[in-house]
């Protein structure tokens, strides 16, 4: 690597203060026993967790995320929240293994479980989402993780009052610890298409899946900022804003008007975009993965997650 270039980019992230401690690399976890490419991503199987973990801690990355992608669906979702579940098992694998050396985050939502793709509990006529079924599935997937050894349940369904439900039951049954990530500000959009490849592999869908109902839109600025406050008056520890390619400016409110802990995801689309002009020649990969991470870090962003983290770990 050219060495002028090596001491700029590192220069940029000492300005900006950005450490490894505000990385989280996002893992896609699956059932089969084989990785599965899906583009420039792949997932994990589940019996090679454990050396994927140890490379990452090698690596100095500390925090990860779970995304959970099992075998077979039913209309409930129900392995979202089974001792069986494909994040139930991660966890118990991670915990007898690392203990307490890496913070775990996991996903709470029931998309890749059902059979709707939708991110809550059909009504009884199976054309709606129903926000109060919704609210108990996820209470039993927030519950069901802490119990396996969760740090941080990151609530990414977007169902109204999700993070009360949560909150009163982590504490009512002794999980005071366990932290919650709040999606409060997950906008609809088609940057998700590459990841929703991967996790509704298993799905045989004739249609688009609309979500549009409960994610916030880009457009609304200030119902952003109004879901973001709901959930922190409602307990959230954590608030996520995605994609955020396009949300510097909400970034930036958020942390002024709030002053909260704020996490960002670097997601699918974002990633695959980036990856494909760089195979392409037309930018410079590890330039502008500073780049983007500084600009993420200098709005306001504490926690920043990303699929192609090993660029940043080369200048911190």
């Amino acid at each position: 690597m050219d060495g002028t270039k090596l001491w700029i980019l590192r220069d940029l992230i000492r300005r900006v203060h950005l450490t490894k401690k505000n990385l989280i690399m996002p893992i896609i976890l699956t059932e089969v026993d084989h990785q599965i490419s899906y583009g420039y991503f792949a997932s994990i199987p589940l019996n090679s967790l454990i050396k994927e973990i140890q490379e990452m801690l090698n690596l100095g990355i500390s925090q990860i995320m779970i995304f959970g992608i099992p075998k077979a669906r039913d209309m409930f979702g129900s392995d979202a929240w089974s001792p069986r579940g494909i994040v139930q098992q991660g966890l118990r694998k991670i915990r007898g293994n690392f203990g307490k050396k890496i913070q775990v985050f996991t996903d709470v939502c029931v998309c890749q479980y059902n059979v709707s793709g939708q991110c809550g509990t059909m009504d009884q006529f199976g054309s709606d989402v129903d926000n109060e079924a919704s609210l108990l599935t996820m209470k039993r997937i927030a519950l069901s993780h802490a119990e396996f050894g969760t740090d941080v349940v990151a609530l990414s369904s977007m169902m109204d009052g999700q993070v009360s439900v949560v909150k009163n039951c982590l504490v009512e049954s002794g999980f005071n610890r366990v932290k919650i990530m709040s999606f409060a500000a997950k906008s609809s959009s088609s940057f998700y298409s590459p990841f929703r490849a991967a996790a509704f592999s298993n799905l045989h869908l004739n249609r688009k899946i609309n979500k549009s109902k409960y994610q916030i839109s880009y457009s609304n600025f200030r119902e952003s900022l109004a879901e973001i406050k709901l959930d922190l008056d409602e307990g959230a520890d954590i608030i996520m804003i995605k994609p955020s390619m396009g949300s510097a400016d909400l970034i930036v409110e958020a942390r002024q008007r709030f002053n909260c802990r704020l996490a960002v995801q670097n997601v699918s689309g974002e990633y695959f975009m980036m990856k494909t002009a760089s195979e392409n020649g037309m930018i410079d990969e590890d330039a502008w993965m500073v780049g983007y991470a500084i600009t993420m870090k200098r709005a306001g962003a504490e926690l920043i997650m990303s699929y192609n983290l090993d660029k940043l770990l080369e200048y911190l």
